[in-house]
């Protein structure tokens, strides 16, 4: 069975329990960091021009921007909150894992905080992101320069 299969196993199979607390204590941590770092990015030139682009742009009010009253779209949620995220490159484990698992809604993000299938998909992804970043520092590669 190659990595990929393995991968989706373990994201398919494994319960909330199945995965360690000190991996769910640090998902925690890196959730509650990449919320603030978005915060912080509204703040910063780059996530002023995100977040007028996006509420230029419009869309069915379905997802919140993260520190804003902006509601839009999922795509549109998206982008301004991975872009706010990344808008000046704090990162929680030297390469954040989290930004590209985050959901859009700030519903969403509570229910990952405190409960639900939410915070286990997002556990689990995070252990598969974390895993894959911990090998490609083994083998001196990186995502993002």
């Amino acid at each position: 069975m190659g990595t990929t299969q393995q991968m989706a196993r373990f994201i398919t199979n494994a319960q909330y329990s199945d995965i360690p607390e000190p991996a769910v204590y640090a998902a925690k941590l890196c959730i509650l960091d990449s919320i603030a770092c978005a915060i912080y990015g509204t703040t910063r030139p780059l996530g002023k021009i995100i977040t007028e682009l996006v509420d230029e742009m419009g869309g069915t009010p379905q997802s919140r921007v993260l520190g804003t009253s902006i509601k839009t779209n999922a795509a549109n949620a998206a982008l301004a909150n991975g872009t706010l995220g990344h808008s000046e490159d704090f990162d929680d484990l030297g390469n954040n894992p989290t930004q590209p698992d985050l959901p859009t809604s700030s519903d969403q993000i509570a229910d990952m905080l405190f409960g639900g299938r939410l915070r286990e998909r997002y556990q689990k992804m995070f252990e598969v992101t974390s895993k894959q970043l911990k090998d490609n520092q083994k083998k001196n590669r990186r995502w993002s320069r």
